[in-house]
């Protein structure tokens, strides 16, 4: 099938096609009628499709709208969409596809893009005024006004491109129309659509004049006033200049009740005469290079470092070294600058550019995966290298050294080929710090290599580059050559030079020294100010002044004090069009072009030209091929800081716009640009962006400042989401900096602030969800209360189930289904009073009975609950569960009637109400297990209370929970479903993945399911959705004391010593989780004891397991120990060291969990490995109620009493204290060694917008808020 775009009428749209209009406001219409495209995502597909009526590939629009998304992904994703657009379409045959293209039926398909391409095929100024009338009707506002596909940057900066692409279209259109109309006399016509011209640029100053021209022409004298008064006030407020003396001249006219007479401004410009100054003074600096260039030439690798003040000549002096060996060397040249100082490698891929298309890569000496790697720099290379492949996956923190290494190839390679090699960067002081980082590296690569490296840098700004310069010297590289001021002689020459003077000028060239200190920029500023000034000029004799000779040294020239003085005398001469230009420059940067001066400026073409041609010929700039740079930087520094902040800010903002039109890849220098135009959105997605990107290339001080940046915008804003998500971002780049303790610091406060957020109620009410809450879960086991032992399924039963009271996600209790409760006997009798208006799901009341019913079933002994012991505390409950009480009205719970339940204790506990926001607590619906016995639970017949109700339960793969109309409580969040993903192993997990890069998954959890090197590409490659939490979650080795040599306490302190947390937690773990160096009771929850952990000590653990009788591991029994399918690579990092430090051999067997809990359980195996998590906030549940005591046979008396007494100590301070000691004695015991505190680690996407959780709860689904999107 041919999907060959048709020809279509200019301007108009056939009733009988479908029709999509773009230029303006999008909207799509069939046979005449509107036509709704439901999903955002396919009229974006649509819109991309119409603009030119064109087929694309797959590829192209895959790249589009997942431009970070697996090919495969992408593939799927795309031919779903394409199905829902054709359903949305109402004939399929509207949308072709044919050989991997993909298009709309050109015949059939009408789109005022198009037609306005086809009509404007010529230039506007030769089409006929009627033509172009009806073609500029179609422009009804911006390309595709209003809308947006958020989080597809790649859409973004496409439809950036557009709208600015039509604009200017549409400007040239109206341009030319104006012009036409005022030839033929049509005033009031011009009028309009010059006014529809300033309604899209109102900074065109000439189209102001115009029209101040057009309204005297026709007679309205005020309203040409009033344009005038209109012009003079967008000027100020969006240029902070004042309007040109043509444009006031057309007002005076209108004042004056006359025809403007415009004659052509001539500029007030002549050239100055060539500066161009000799090279002189540096004899001795010159002599040490070639003298360094020597011995790289005999094979010997050298650094040389030049040091001075600014405008001392140190570019001067690196210019023409390299000129003089240039014919012979391979020439590498670079340098930084203020505006690049936070892009990585920025001076390197400067220098290497020019390399790229001159070098025979298929001869040069370098391995393919290092010129790989190299193409995260300078992409631009697999246009000489097309079959290059990706970079292949780097080792955890191996990651930069693998780029530097294939950095340093490259440059060894360019000087195998054609030696010696000189590396010359200019500016290291603006260089940024992976790139001076790198220098240090390369220098330990060249020591008898041929290359030798030349830098610059101020004085001043030397502490930048300290660490650089010791590194360079500890290898016996560096040489260091100072510049200082030129000599009186010096001066004197060049004077005699410049002027043409073979002998003469002494005195003038003494006074010219005394007052510059000999520095050549600021010698050549006060000459050329002396010429601008009159002071100074040619003659036949060279050059004069109004000053005689003799009168005292010259004394009476009025000279500036220092070279800004003379620079600002410079500038303060220049025309108002070459200041404003100069200005638009000096906030782009080290370098611009015409069109870019131009759109910052807001000057007409013909004024830049003629205020670049001044700024030139009075060498204030100089131009190369276009580009234009200033002659030094002191001159841009001084027309950026003389810029009042007003201007400032607006030239930023411009210079932003003009580079975001471009879809430039640089969001360093447009979140430079941001910040200082006091945009805060945009520099904060710039910066975000710039971290990003600065993080990928390992230069992690450079990510680690874009990511402060943004940061503190963030919290000025009071954006705690955004911030918390940053602060993330930071987390994840202090880990793989290997800062262990600000990526912690950094991880807690971005949980912190992202609990914040959480708490903030929206001003207005969220529309419901656009989809589904799809959530990564491991499984779901049961969803009776009684049965559960396992927190996932906790989680989704606490969706079913309300209880008396529930855990906020800040840890406090809050009622439930009971409104408030008495506390009676000093903490043993609780008296809940229940609501009387809640329903089970099948409008049966829920009442007292039901608490009490689900209680005693969860204590009965034939029930066989796993968290019975939960409920040890009520009176009776232990006796009752262990079979040594038989009448369940021995249990301390009854209800009073149907809205009075009361409890009665052990003894006064202070933790109860965390227990009773459990699952296992939560009340059963009593009728309907007696009416169906173990069927309960399944779909047709569940019956529950809570904020969702069980819709689809697919074993093993999939949960839908649905929201609970009858709901008593409130719901704050917009999530009308849940979907739950199940399963844990790699297949499921890796499907999962593809979903969540698919955007069909909103959270995807890093703590299962991939190996953790797999976990740390994708929290690399989606650092900005990761989120990592506190947990009250430990993970620990156990032995059981029963079995010898563990029966010692001694061993098993040497085991634990030769343990090392930290390269377990952050190197094998990534960072998922923190070393365990306290205490059982993890960070966060009360009681926690830091720091007393047996710390990682090899000798201390020899020293021990000798004292046992097995020193260097000789006689100790061969073990072998169990451990389960997931947690391979902690054993084998655990065995490793056991058998490094002590010499000792663990034979490892890997079993499913079922078989492993059974080995444990039964007492057969002697090592074991074992997790705890929360059930309730308090050291109770860790020290007392965790399984770890039965599988480890360990007693301890003190410890026992401590434990069981503090349970009911009403002094809460003297309660952690006894927590403490009893956590000391486990400790020291070892018989539970505390390996690391995991951490939540889950990938979110950005529009869920509020998404609560708590140490040991994850799953406030009701309070959950997603954004549309």
């Amino acid at each position: 099938m041919s999907i060959r775009p048709a020809a279509s009428n200019h301007g108009e749209a056939p009733v009988e096609q479908l029709c999509i209009y773009m230029l303006g406001p999008p909207h799509v219409t069939w046979e005449g009628h509107p036509l709704p495209i439901p999903r955002r995502q396919a009229r974006a597909l649509l819109y991309r499709l119409a603009t030119h009526l064109d087929p694309l590939s797959r590829e192209q629009l895959g790249l589009l709208l997942w431009p970070n998304v697996p090919e495969i992904t992408t593939r799927t994703n795309l031919s779903r969409l394409l199905n829902h657009l054709r359903r949305a379409l109402p004939d399929p045959g509207l949308l072709l596809t044919q050989e991997g293209q993909i298009g709309l039926d050109p015949t059939r398909v009408w789109s005022d893009t198009r037609a306005w391409t086809e009509a404007l095929r010529a230039p506007p100024s030769s089409i006929p005024a009627d033509t172009l009338q009806r073609i500029v009707a179609l422009y009804r506002g911006s390309f595709l006004e209003g809308f947006s596909l958020p989080h597809c940057p790649e859409f973004d900066q496409w439809l950036i491109y557009e709208r600015g692409r039509w604009e200017r279209q549409y400007l040239e259109a109206l341009a030319a129309l104006v012009e036409m109309e005022i030839h033929q006399g049509a005033y009031e016509a011009a009028i309009a659509h010059a006014l529809r011209y300033l309604e899209i640029d109102e900074l065109a100053e000439d189209v102001h004049r115009q029209l101040i021209e057009l309204y005297n022409i026709v007679g309205n004298r005020s309203a040409a006033l009033r344009q005038f008064e209109r012009c003079v006030a967008v000027l100020e407020r969006e240029l902070g200049v004042s309007p040109l003396p043509e444009t006031r001249a057309a007002y005076q006219a209108a004042l004056e009740g006359r025809l403007s007479e415009q004659q052509p401004v001539q500029p007030a410009w002549t050239t100055l005469p060539s500066l161009e100054a000799p090279f002189v003074g540096r004899g001795e600096a010159m002599y040490r290079l070639r003298q360094a260039y020597a011995h790289v030439q005999a094979g010997r690798g050298e650094a040389v470092l030049i040091s001075g003040e600014p405008g001392i000549g140190k570019s001067r002096l690196l210019q023409e070294f390299v000129d003089t060996v240039r014919h012979e060397a391979t020439t590498v040249v670079g340098g930084g600058h203020g505006a690049e100082r936070g892009l990585p490698y920025w001076p390197l891929m400067e220098a290497l550019r020019p390399h790229l298309t001159a070098v025979d890569w298929t001869t040069l000496p370098i391995a393919r995966s290092s010129l790989a790697e190299i193409t995260q720099l300078l992409p631009e290379l697999r246009a000489s290298l097309p079959e290059l492949s990706s970079p292949a996956p780097a080792e955890p923190g191996q990651e930069r050294a693998r780029l530097f290494r294939a950095l340093a190839d490259l440059l060894l390679a360019l000087a195998a080929r054609r030696p010696p090699l000189i590396l010359c960067l200019d500016d290291l002081h603006w260089a940024d710090e992976a790139t001076r980082s790198w220098l240090g590296y390369l220098g330990r690569r060249i020591r008898h290599v041929p290359v030798l490296i030349l830098g610059a840098y101020r004085t001043g700004e030397a502490a930048a580059v300290a660490a650089l310069r010791t590194e360079l010297a500890r290898l016996g590289l560096l040489q260091e050559v100072r510049l200082d001021g030129l000599t009186e002689e010096d001066v004197l020459y060049l004077v005699r030079y410049l002027s043409g003077q073979a002998s003469g000028a002494e005195q003038f060239s003494q006074r010219m020294h005394r007052e510059t200190g000999g520095n050549p920029f600021f010698l050549l500023e006060i000459l050329r100010a002396m010429f601008e000034a009159g002071i100074l000029w040619e003659d036949d004799t060279g050059w004069s002044t109004p000053v005689d000779e003799a009168t005292e040294d010259y004394r009476e020239l009025p000279l500036p004090d220092t070279v800004i003085q003379a620079i600002r005398t410079r500038l303060a001469r220049l025309s108002p069009q070459a200041r404003q230009v100069a200005e638009a420059g000096a906030v782009i940067g080290r370098r611009f072009d015409m069109d870019l001066v131009q759109a910052t400026s807001g000057r007409r073409e013909d004024e830049v030209v003629d205020a670049l041609d001044m700024l030139v010929a009075r060498q204030l700039i100089s131009e190369h091929e276009g580009v234009y740079r200033f002659d030094h930087d002191l001159v841009q520094t001084v027309v950026y800081r003389d810029l009042s902040h007003g201007r400032r800010r607006l030239l930023h903002r411009r210079a932003g716009e003009a580079l975001e039109r471009r879809q430039i890849d640089d969001t360093a220098t447009l979140a430079w640009h941001y910040e200082r135009a006091e945009q805060a959105d945009k520099a904060v997605t710039y910066l975000l962006q710039a971290g990003d990107r600065a993080r990928g290339l390992y230069a992690y001080p450079e990510a680690i400042r874009h990511y402060q940046r943004a940061l503190a915008l963030l919290k000025e804003q009071g954006d705690h989401e955004r911030a918390a998500r940053t602060l993330m971002r930071l987390g994840l780049t202090y880990h793989i900096a290997f800062d262990f303790q600000k990526a912690r610091e950094a991880y807690d406060q971005g949980f912190a602030l992202w609990q914040r957020a959480g708490t903030v109620q929206p001003i207005t009410l969220s529309p419901t969800a656009p989809h589904a809450f799809r959530v990564d879960w491991p499984h779901l086991l049961t969803v009776d209360p009684a049965l559960a032992g396992d927190a996932n399924s906790g989680g989704v039963i606490e969706q079913l189930f309300s209880g008396l009271v529930e855990s906020s996600p800040n840890m406090n209790i809050i009622p439930d289904v009971a409104y408030s409760w008495d506390v009676l006997e000093g903490g043993r009798t609780y008296i809940f009073h229940l609501r009387d208006d809640i329903r089970w799901s099948d409008g049966v009341p829920v009442t007292a009975w039901d608490f009490e019913y689900a209680w005693k079933r969860v204590l009965d002994p034939d029930t066989q609950s796993p968290c019975a012991s939960l409920l040890y505390d009520v009176k009776g409950a232990r006796a009752f569960h262990q079979g040594n009480l038989r009448d369940p009205d021995s249990v301390g719970v009854r209800a009073l009637d149907e809205t009075t339940l009361l409890v009665e204790l052990e003894g006064p506990i202070s933790y109860f109400l965390h227990i009773l926001a459990h699952s296992v607590t939560r009340p059963v619906p009593r009728h309907a297990i007696e009416a169906h016995g173990e069927a309960w639970t399944q779909t047709e017949h569940l019956v529950t209370n809570g904020p969702f109700r069980l819709h689809v339960w697919e074993w093993g793969r999939r949960v839908v929970l649905t929201r609970n109309p009858g709901y008593h409580g409130r719901f704050t969040g917009n999530v009308e479903q849940v979907e739950l993903y199940l399963l844990v192993d790699p297949e499921a997990k890796v499907a999962k993945l593809e979903m969540y890069e698919g955007d069909t998954l909103d959270v995807l959890s890093l703590w299962w399911g991939l190996p953790p090197a797999e976990m740390e590409r994708v929290r690399q490659k989606h650092a900005g959705e990761h989120i990592s939490a506190p947990q009250f979650f430990i993970r620990c080795v156990c032995f059981n004391v029963s079995y010898p040599p563990f029966d010692d306490r001694q061993v098993r302190q040497a085991f634990a010593h030769a343990i090392d947390r930290g390269t377990l937690a952050h190197v094998v773990m990534r960072g998922l989780a923190s070393p365990a160096t306290g205490g059982f009771v993890p960070p966060g929850m009360p009681g926690h004891s830091p720091d007393i952990g047996l710390r990682y000590d090899p000798d201390r653990a020899r020293e021990l397991l000798a004292q046992a009788g097995y020193a260097r591991g000789q006689g100790f029994p061969v073990i072998e120990w169990a451990t389960f399918s997931g947690s391979e690579i902690v054993a084998e990092q655990l065995q490793k060291g056991w058998r490094r430090i002590l010499g000792v051999e663990i034979r490892q067997e890997t079993l499913e969990w079922g078989p492993y809990e059974e080995r444990v359980f039964s007492g057969r195996s002697p090592v074991f490995l074992r997790a705890w998590m929360a059930d309730y906030p308090d050291p109770d549940n860790f020290l007392r109620q965790s399984d770890h005591r039965h599988p480890t046979r360990w007693e301890h008396a003190t410890y026992d009493a401590l434990i069981e007494q503090a349970k009911h100590v009403v002094d809460q301070q003297e309660r952690m204290s006894m927590y403490r000691r009893a956590d000391e004695i486990l400790i020291k015991e070892a018989s539970i060694i505390p390996l690391v505190y995991s951490r939540q680690n889950m990938l979110v996407k950005p529009w869920v917008r509020r998404y609560p959780a708590s140490p040991y709860k994850w799953w406030f689904w009701k309070d959950i808020i997603i954004e549309p999107h």
